[in-house]
This record gives C-alpha cells, structure tokens and sequence, in this order.
C-alpha cells in the first residue's frame, strides 16, 4: 500500500524547501523526494543571487533569516559592457549567498518535525495517475534498487529546469510540458581561486559579433574566490570552447586555480502562463519563475513558494483539489512581479538584438544611462528611455527599438496587473502570447 500524504513535492530546491517550511508550520503533512543525499543538496549550477527585496520577503513572509555566514558578498555595483569595449557601471542591491549552506539550513529547520518526510536518494520514474488527477509517484530507492509509490493530494514540481513532473502530465492548456529552446540557456560555470587579486563587483559581458544570445560573467563570491561562467541561449555544442576564449582574455591563468566546476540547461524566460493543472503545481525554476537576464537570481522563486503554499492551505480546505482553487496562486504571483519578470525577458531581447557597434554606441554616448537600467525592472516609463533623442536620432532603427521596449513595458504591466479569473484565462492567454511574438519579432528585424 502506498504511502499518503497531503503535498508531495518533488525536489529540494530553495523554492520546494520554502513551501515545505511554510506548510510544515501550518501542520501539512509534506513529503521531499531527491535525487541527491542531503550533503549535496543546493550544489546545482546557479541559483546563488537574491535580491534585497527577495531577503527581507523571506523574513516577513517565511519568518526565516539568512544567517550572515550565508552571505558571501553585498553587491551594491554591477558592471555591464562588451569583451572588448565599454562598461557602464550600475548600482544594484543584491546579495551574493551559499546555495548549499541556505539550502541545509532550510532542510535542518524542518528534518525532524512529524510533518515532514525526505526520502534522498530517490528518483522519479513514473507518475500515479487517477481518474486523470496525479495522486501520486512512483520512486525509486536509487541506493537500494527497491520502487514504491507515494501518494497525496497535491503534488509539487519543485524539480528545477528538469521540471519532471511538468513534462510528465497529461498535454493540458495550463500549462506546456516542454519550452522552446531560445527560453533555456545552456550554462557552464567554474569557480576559481584567485592567488594575489579581489574582483569587487559582478561583471557581465556581452559580445554580439561571437555569442548571440548569451553572456559572460565573473561574480566575486567568498574571499577571493570568483565564479566564471557563460550562458548561451538554445543549443550550443562549443560552449566549453566559448567560455576558455573568454576566460583566457579576461582572466590570467596564472592567477587562478580551479576549484570546482559544473554545467547545465536551466530555464530563461517570463513566467509560464499559468502555474496549476488541476492538483499539480508548479514552483521555481519548473514554473520559469527566474531571473531572464540574470541565470543566478532564484529571487522570483520565493515569491513563488509563498503564493503556492498559501493557495495550498486554502485548497486543502475543499472538497475536491482543481484547477481552480489553486488558481489564486496565479493571480498573486503575476500582479505582484509578472510584469517586472516579461520587461526583464523583453530587455535582454532587445539587448540580444544589437549589434557590437551599436550594443557600444549606447554605452558610449550614454543613451541608456545606468540610473535607466537600474529601474528597467520596477518602474521604467516612455519618458525615460527618450530623454537623449538628440543622439538616437542618429540611430533611427535603434531609437525605434527603444520605443517598442518602452511600448512593450506598457502592455505588459497592463496584462499582468489585470491576470484573469480562472474562466478567462483562455482569452488572456492567447491575446498575450499574440503580442509577445509580435514584440521579440520586432526586435531581431
């Protein structure tokens, strides 16, 4: 007989381990499956930035602090420019934390209560299926060889960019089970250990001539460790290549020894169009809930966990578990940081766009000005990327571009702040996708 609880969720990610705290709390009996031991959950490449806003959401939403041993760098600066040209230095606050040492920290807060179940070690190889509701998986002890299935009310994808369960269900009109390659991004990153320099800031370089739809970045992170890495949109079979030419130009070998290193395929977009199907949710990473610009920043995720777990609670009160008593958990996501998360997706298109010559004319003759990029994600307005059209008018495709990109802001505020009632999702759903394919068209003509 199969084991039953009341939420299963499938993955100890920072976004799954933040509901099961919340759920736990409220007597929830939950279930952690993971593939990983407990020593290495929170290793995953990425997800190592949260913003301020994200850190104090935690405390007041969660009641859970970061210790300050977790936090390996405060980054009030952030340098943006081309391998070889300008840089414009932007102010940012955000910190730079120890995934694995948070994620441990969120285990040990809820390992020994009644509530809480983890099984590491387990894979998912199957979903349990009733009357088409998913009540249930079917895991595999992976140190001892032996199946067995668990079930429960509710099941979680908390799996990451993996998204198991996501690409599991039944094809439904929630949500897609896969997502197009130019929304994932394939990463490599290592770690180095500096011998005699300290990088103070997080720098993020573009080069449009030789990595379209892609980035280079070096972030400081404890002492004078740093992480090098470089994320390219799509597929990409010389990426290791990509990131030795880069590496070799910004950093001396000499200087640096490496520590460890990892690669993956991690989700890079706005958020899914809806993060429920009838008793399965979606949260984090699996739900797109990322940073599109940013492949580190696991802050939109928080939020996710938070509005997942109360739509749970409120679910878990019905009768019946569906698509739409859970679909509160769409509505407070989307109004709250929907819109800031498609403008995000919206200027890295349009950054993707550019060329080397102009990607360095913006730079140089200040058209975009770091004040602008700083509120690009909370309260950018038409006025603000046309106070110089004295020198875009030198640039009449790129000023038509920045005007979409503000046009676009506009729209998307107005559909995210507006996200539909369960009956009108459709409607909503096809206008929006309608609008978005029009937009990142526009900006590669």
């Amino acid at each position: 007989m199969a084991d039953e609880f009341d939420v299963i969720i499938a993955g100890a990610s920072i976004s799954g381990l933040c509901m099961a705290n919340y759920l736990a709390n409220k007597g929830i009996k939950i279930l952690i499956v993971d593939l990983n031991r407990i020593k290495s959950i929170g290793e995953s490449v990425g997800g190592k930035i949260l913003t301020e806003e994200a850190v104090t959401f935690l405390k007041n939403t969660f009641n859970i602090r970061i210790p300050a041993k977790f936090v390996e760098k405060k980054v009030d600066n952030t340098s943006i420019g081309l391998i070889k040209g300008s840089e414009l230095l932007i102010g940012t606050d955000y910190y730079i934390i120890n995934k694995k040492l948070l994620s441990s920290y969120l285990l040990g807060k809820i390992i020994d209560s009644e509530n809480v179940t983890l099984l590491e070690r387990h894979n998912i190889i199957g979903l349990l299926e009733d009357d088409r509701l998913i009540n249930g998986l079917k895991i595999k002890d992976m140190s001892r060889g032996i199946v067995k299935e668990v079930k429960a009310k509710i099941v979680v994808d908390s799996s990451g960019s993996t998204a198991f369960i996501r690409r599991k269900v039944m094809k439904n009109r929630f949500f897609p089970r896969d997502i197009n390659e130019f929304d994932k991004a394939v990463v490599y990153e290592e770690i180095i250990e500096l011998n005699d320099e300290k990088i103070k800031h997080p720098m993020f370089y573009f080069d449009p001539s030789n990595l379209k739809s892609g980035y280079f970045w070096i972030i400081p992170e404890d002492g004078s460790r740093i992480c090098v890495g470089i994320g390219v949109q799509g597929k990409s079979d010389n990426i290791k290549k990509l990131f030795d030419s880069y590496k070799n130009q910004l950093i001396s070998s000499e200087n640096a020894k490496i520590i460890e290193k990892g690669s993956g395929i991690i989700t890079l977009r706005r958020p899914l169009n809806s993060f429920v199907y009838k008793n399965v949710m979606l949260v984090g990473s699996s739900a797109c809930q990322v940073n599109p610009i940013i492949v580190r920043d696991i802050s939109f995720g928080i939020k996710g966990a938070y509005y997942a777990s109360k739509a749970v609670l409120n679910a878990l009160k019905s009768d019946e578990i569906k698509t739409s008593n859970l679909w509160d958990y769409n509505i407070n996501f989307m109004r709250d940081v929907g819109a800031r998360c498609a403008l995000l997706e919206g200027v890295r298109d349009f950054f993707s766009s550019l060329s080397t010559e102009t990607f360095d004319f913006i730079i140089m003759n200040e058209v975009i000005t770091s004040g602008l990029i700083e509120n690009i994600g909370t309260n950018l307005r038409r006025r603000d990327v046309l106070f110089n059209t004295a020198k875009l008018f030198l640039k009449p495709r790129l000023l038509h571009k920045i005007i979409k990109l503000s046009n676009y802001s506009k729209r998307m505020e107005e559909y995210y702040n507006n996200y539909p009632a369960y009956d009108d999702f459709n409607t909503w759903k096809i206008k929006l996708n309608n609008e978005l394919k029009n937009i990142r068209e526009s900006f590669f003509v």
